[in-house]
């Protein structure tokens, strides 16, 4: 009975072991597995609509630039008050030429629309139409024609969905009215967005056989855009909850549990939706745990099997010993001795082991102590008692629960020793560590831990200091004036704030490598205590559009100081001002190289990209101050700004010389004129006669008859020529206006002046 009772506890402990691990095992990984499948599709849900946000607002602000761009173009404008005929004409030809090319590189709209509201009038890349052709090619569902352009010419700017009759088109209309003044409007632009082009900015999914739909919507609430557009899927009861909602939800409708994802869009008045069918998640759940079970029941099988031999085999010494003291057979007490004596002599040898182990313990305490402090900042002990074991063992006491994390970095170390070597390095180590030491040993148990030039100080504050957070600012003072002026070390020192817990101390080393950062903003050797208001410091760099938009307005004029002024401003106000993180100063630097790649690309000078991107690289990675990497762009914004003007400069005189050219080998033509020489040069009738003013000194017309006059005089030396003739080749129709135009230019008549010429040369 004995013998029984021993084998089946054996056997019952052994088949609860394997039991309970694999009961607890399933049911936490069906739970785990269901919450992170439900996590994931929240996370997939909620950063692929973030992603769509982004494209799409990215493409609507492209709208809204083309917007801008058409209305304030000049030929738009003249065609909607010019009253000339002939030059409205004209405007209305350049117009036609400038939309046509503002489509063609454009790919996102379908088709960019102008509405003039003086004629009635719309024009596309291709042509001009009536509001009637215009309806033929986009019968709009739901509006007449003359409903459609009531519409255009009442709204500002608005966002809406447009289905032509046959309902097999669908698109999203923008339209932006054109201003004449505050409150009227001279017309429109339009541009239809067709829903296949916004189709791909929501095509990410989520997974396999998971339903997800997406919708633009407008700040009421009508469906602008539907990734499902035949039936919604049931959605428009939840579509009609989400006036008032933004960020992720979960919403059951029909007894079908849906997860809702909403955000407002940060450029224009629209709300991007994505609804996921949470079912499905869910229904993929019931199946891995249906597997899940089988899998558990067969290892079950198996592991019963294994545990009845398991339970043999170690109840088989013991039945031995049993046997061999009911019967006293030598032969059962061999085979019980090979068992338990050898259980017995392995005892003696690890318990000799264990003797030389603690030996060895001891000599390893110096490098077990930086290894606890190591672990301690890292944040890798999870059990407060094996904290607890490991201070008794390495002999280590906290007196209190205040901690506090220093780190030091050794910038330069030139004037306290001439030789920059690992020895000497190592000897400014242990000077700077005992000056520390001795410092705030009086207020805290000190741990330090080295890492080549930084070193990180783990400092547990005395029961007995008041204000510890103060008391260590008022030491860290002294220990850096002593460094700096007794030592000549160059040294920055990062701290964090007192924390009153062992588990916060990997946030105060985070913090006080945060600290020490801030050597790369505001320079080197200097010391910096984190403050929990630095939490609120940076959180965005200020970098408005406007401010983009002057500084490439400057630099393309080749205005090197009113660029400078604006960069240094952005400089100011990003790292004096709102002091950003060290990541988003760099974010801030390489925003403004995009924005000198811009206007590389625009005004297409030669410039050597490649050495200043390289140099701001270089200083990045050997952790240059933010003022290193603010020179280079400077500088390069300089040279820009100096070629541009260079270049313009030289623009100027060829187009000069080009336009004087062209007048001295056509001053004949009686039919030229300031319009004629502007449409030959590609130029407008205003511009030229500015550009000929500031360039050669007088108008046009004042030119053309110097010139003219110039030349007739040169005719004059040939007696055989009338004044007649000599008035029809220099490009006069008449012989009156010629003898005004020579007499006003040479205060004689034409006639005077060949016989004063004539009598000198007697």
């Amino acid at each position: 009975m004995l013998k029984q009772k021993m084998f089946q506890r054996f056997l019952l402990s052994y088949l609860f072991v394997l039991m309970l691990p694999l009961l607890i095992t399933g049911t936490v990984i069906t739970w785990y597995n269901s919450q992170l499948l439900t996590e994931k599709a929240q996370q997939a849900s909620y950063q692929n609509l973030i992603q769509a946000k982004l494209l799409a607002d990215r493409e609507f602000s492209e709208l809204r630039e083309i917007a801008i761009q058409i209305g304030r173009n000049q030929d738009i404008r003249k065609v909607m008050f010019e009253q000339d005929p002939i030059e409205w004409q004209y405007a209305r030809w350049k117009a036609l030429d400038e939309l046509m090319l503002t489509n063609a590189s454009k790919q996102f709209p379908e088709e960019i629309q102008v509405y003039f509201k003086r004629n009635q009038e719309f024009l596309n890349a291709s042509s001009y139409y009536d509001a009637q052709l215009f309806y033929q090619k986009y019968p709009i569902d739901g509006k007449s024609a003359e409903e459609f352009v009531e519409w255009v010419s009442t709204n500002e700017l608005v966002f809406t969905q447009i289905t032509t009759h046959n309902g097999k088109n669908r698109y999203l209309l923008y339209s932006s009215s054109i201003p004449i003044s505050e409150g009227q409007s001279s017309g429109a632009v339009l541009m239809f967005i067709n829903w296949e082009k916004l189709q791909p900015l929501f095509s990410s999914s989520i997974g396999v056989g998971i339903e997800k739909y997406d919708f633009i919507l407008g700040l009421d609430g009508e469906i602008l855009y539907s990734s499902d557009a035949e039936n919604l899927v049931n959605t428009s009861e939840l579509l009609n909850n989400l006036k008032n909602q933004e960020g992720l939800t979960e919403n059951t409708v029909g007894g079908q549990k849906y997860l809702v994802v909403v955000e407002n869009s940060d450029l224009m008045p629209l709300r991007y939706v994505s609804i996921t069918a949470m079912n499905d998640v869910l229904e993929s759940v019931g199946a891995m745990r249906l597997n899940l079970v089988m899998t558990l029941l067969v290892c079950l099988a198996f592991g019963m099997v294994f545990v009845y031999f398991l339970s043999r085999r170690n109840y088989q010494p013991i039945q031995n010993l049993l046997e061999y003291v009911e019967s006293g057979d030598r032969k059962q007490y061999r085979r019980a001795y090979d068992e338990f004596g050898k259980i017995v002599d392995k005892m003696d040898m690890l318990f000799s082991e264990n003797q030389l182990l603690e030996q060895s313990i001891r000599h390893q305490i110096p490098n077990l102590r930086l290894s606890f402090v190591g672990n301690l900042l890292a944040g890798r002990y999870t059990d407060a008692e094996s904290i607890v074991s490991l201070e008794e063992m390495l002999d280590i006491h906290f007196e209190s629960e205040h901690f506090c994390v220093v780190m030091t970095r050794i910038e330069d170390y030139s004037a306290f020793t001439p030789q920059q070597d690992e020895k000497n390095l190592s000897l400014v180590n242990f000077a700077l560590t005992n000056v520390f030491l001795e410092l705030m040993e009086s207020i805290a148990l000190v741990l330090d831990l080295q890492v080549h030039k930084q070193k990180t100080f783990l400092l547990c504050f005395r029961r007995e200091i008041e204000n510890p957070q103060r008391k260590l600012e008022e030491q860290l003072e002294q220990f850096h004036q002593f460094v700096t002026h007794l030592l000549k070390l160059k040294v920055s020192v990062g701290a964090s704030e007192v924390c009153n817990s062992i588990d916060e101390i990997p946030r105060c080393n985070e913090q006080a490598q945060q600290a020490l950062n801030r050597r790369f903003l505001y320079g080197y050797g200097c010391v910096s205590v984190y403050k929990p208001e630095d939490l609120t410091h940076g959180i965005r760099y200020y970098y408005p559009i406007d401010k983009e938009t002057q500084l490439i307005n400057r630099m393309k004029q080749g205005d090197a100081k009113g660029a400078l002024e604006i960069a240094d401003h952005l400089f100011s106000e990003n790292i004096e001002v709102r002091q950003l993180p060290l990541q988003l100063s760099y974010c801030m630097m390489f925003n403004l190289l995009g924005t000198v790649l811009k206007v590389l690309g625009d005004v297409g000078i030669e410039y050597d990209i490649t050495t200043l991107t390289s140099q701001m690289l270089e200083s990045m990675l050997r952790r240059g101050t933010i003022r290193e990497l603010y020179h280079h762009l400077s500088v390069a914004i300089e040279d820009i700004c100096l070629q541009v003007q260079q270049s313009r400069e030289s623009g100027n005189i060829q187009l000069r010389n080009r336009i004087a050219q062209y007048l001295e080998e056509n001053y004949m033509d009686s039919n030229l004129s300031l319009l004629w020489i502007a449409d030959q040069f590609h130029l407008s009738g205003p511009y030229l006669s500015r550009y000929f003013k500031d360039q050669m000194g007088m108008n046009f017309a004042d030119y053309l008859c110097r010139l003219r006059i110039t030349k007739a005089k040169e005719l004059m030396c040939d007696e055989t020529l009338s004044i007649s003739e000599i008035s029809a080749r220099v490009g006069y129709n008449s012989s009156n206006s010629f003898i005004r135009t020579f007499k006003r230019y040479e205060s004689v008549t034409p006639g005077q002046y060949r016989e004063q010429k004539h009598t000198v040369q007697k």
